[in-house]
């Protein structure tokens, strides 16, 4: 963890250069999943992938093993200035998971697939290549059985 200090207190980064200069970002998330985030942006700063995996736990999903993928569109920033800059971004994307699921009868190591739309925000750090964000999702599971909720997440990454 200490080793990590000195890179987040980097000043050689500004806001601009997540997602072009540096187009990869790695970090954790807590919330559904919490566990591990990765962002890559495809197109400077206008699209991306991003994917978390991790552990669910929650009204349908419990004890299970947990990873999405998501296309974002980044859309114009809410405001820029004091040393961060907030897009907001919307996206598409899928979900599987492993583990007990309580749709229609409780079972356990069930392959869970499923879709999702999330909203977010970003906060882009101008003076060091951090990325604080938040999001929330509707999430609809599609296999073995239908069934419809929300997740959500923040989490932090370092772009490289």
């Amino acid at each position: 963890m200490l080793t990590l200090i000195p890179l987040l207190l980097d000043g050689s980064a500004l806001a601009t250069e997540i997602g072009s200069r540096r187009p990869f970002g790695l970090g954790i998330q807590l919330g559904t999943p919490s566990g591990l985030t990765g962002k890559y942006y495809l197109d400077k700063r206008s699209t991306a992938i991003s994917f978390a995996l991790g552990s669910a736990y929650g009204d349908v999903l419990y004890d299970s093993f947990y990873a999405h993928v998501t296309y974002t569109l980044h859309l114009d920033p809410l405001t820029s200035g004091s040393g961060v800059t907030i897009p907001w971004r919307l996206g598409i994307g899928g979900w599987l998971a492993s583990g007990g699921y309580w749709v229609y009868t409780p079972a356990h190591n069930d392959l869970i697939l499923g879709a999702r739309v999330p909203i977010g925000l970003d906060f882009d750090l101008e003076s060091t290549p951090v990325q604080f964000y938040v999001e929330a999702a509707f999430s609809m599971s599609v296999f073995p059985g239908i069934g419809a909720g929300l997740d959500a997440g923040l989490g932090v990454r370092y772009y490289f």
